[in-house]
């Protein structure tokens, strides 16, 4: 009975043990301290994984319960870029992966997903991978970026930087506008902006566009000295340059007749147009005439005029322009009526300020012009106030009339020579 309640024993423990598996987390020694048995085939482990049975030898053969790989698998959200490698790869557990991240031209690139990791210029390198996760590469492009192109007219100043400098589109930039001892500083230009005391920043930039600094020494003067018709004409040429090219004309300034009236300006633009000024006026005498030549195949011959109830104000704000000071302004208010010969009748309305800013000295196509008048012009809106990038700046002197000329910084006008 001994030996086969041994017997019995030792199949039933043999059986408990193949049911409950060769060892709690894997195979085990033959011992029975580690549920090692001969020939044990091995059960299931707590985490599930497959128990080791035990060897003819008695040793486990078990397998650790955790897996020692994960998957990594890179994506791209989008457009604008490529990941490299761009399929799932297998990292051994508690490795890092790296991948090559290439944007296209005028794109950046940012990365997320689970994986975590840093990106190195084009290189993006995972943290130590504990599971399966991800990269995901996605590419933004870059804002557009302008040019600011800063200069100076004449001297009496700096401006730093005095070099042209990128912007990316919609954001602004400043410059330090600083005169030299007895000048003041105002900023013309195409980007438009504010000069605050020395600090000049430009509106958002959506094109490339320039600061144009200039710099006057205020006088003691009226306007009226850089009026003076000199005593005999004076021919000389003027170079306008503009976004769409540049051309010269032809200006006579000086003593004159128009119809029997004074006439003080006589220019013509490339041989085709000819416009007069002249003032003050008469009764119903127009102040500016303007031919164009070949017009639709014809001349045609514009009159502004004014109607007789505006005759004596014009004259009146003519008188008045000429008493302003540095640093004065005048707002002109009329309305003109214009005939052409072509049969064209319009009122034109175009009220502006001018402003007297000073006097100062510049020097074009080797010319010194000593004594300028620099005036500026800004378009009113029907309520009286500035309207935006509508300003002129005009240097008037007393013996060649307008020298130079800057159009809101789109176009400029400047002496080019006698001829």
């Amino acid at each position: 009975m001994r030996g086969t309640l041994k017997l019995t024993t030792a199949v039933v423990c043999s059986l408990i043990l193949s049911a409950c598996g060769g060892g709690w987390t894997g195979g085990g020694d033959g011992d029975a301290s580690s549920g090692g048995f001969p020939l044990n085939p091995g059960g299931s482990n707590n985490d599930g994984t497959q128990g080791g049975g035990a060897t003819p030898d008695g040793t486990g053969s078990g397998t650790s319960g955790n897996p020692t790989s994960y998957t990594v698998a890179p994506s791209v959200k989008g457009s604008g870029g490529t990941i490299s490698p761009a399929t799932a790869v297998s990292v051994a557990s508690g490795a890092t992966a790296s991948f090559t991240v290439k944007p296209d031209s005028g794109y950046t690139a940012s990365v997320g997903g689970t994986c975590d990791g840093t990106l190195n210029g084009n290189i993006y390198t995972t943290k130590p991978i504990t599971a399966n996760c991800t990269v995901e590469a996605s590419f933004s492009a870059q804002a557009a970026t302008y040019t600011v192109t800063p200069s100076i007219s004449g001297s009496g100043g700096t401006i730093d930087p005095a070099t042209a400098v990128s912007v990316k589109s919609g954001a602004t930039t400043s410059f330090t506008v600083k005169p030299n001892a007895g000048y003041t500083a105002t900023v013309s230009g195409s980007c438009n902006g504010t000069l605050n005391g020395n600090t000049y920043t430009t509106k958002a930039i959506t094109a490339n566009c320039t600061v144009v600094v200039s710099f006057s020494q205020p006088g003691s003067g009226t306007l009226a000295a850089c009026f003076a018709p000199p005593t005999s004409t004076v021919n000389y040429a003027l170079l306008m340059t503009t976004p769409d090219g540049s051309f010269r004309y032809s200006i006579s300034y000086g003593p004159g007749t128009y119809n029997g009236y004074p006439a003080t300006v006589t220019a013509t633009s490339a041989g085709s147009v000819t416009r007069t000024n002249y003032s003050p006026l008469s009764a119903d005498a127009g102040y500016e005439s303007a031919s164009v030549a070949n017009y639709n195949g014809a001349t045609v011959t514009c009159l502004h005029t004014l109607p007789s109830s505006e005759i004596d104000s014009y004259n009146a704000l003519h008188a008045a322009l000429m008493k302003l000071k540095p640093g004065e302004f005048i707002d002109d208010m009329h309305s003109d009526n214009v005939v052409c010969s072509d049969g064209l009748t319009t009122e034109e309305t175009d009220p502006s300020r001018t402003t007297f800013i000073g006097i100062e000295t510049i020097t074009l196509a080797g010319k010194t012009f000593a004594n300028t008048c620099r005036i500026r012009v800004d378009t009113l809106t029907s309520s009286g106030q500035l309207a935006p990038n509508s300003s002129a700046e005009v240097w008037m002197t007393s013996d060649y009339g307008a020298v130079q000329s800057i159009s809101s910084g789109v176009s400029t006008t400047r002496y080019d020579g006698a001829f």
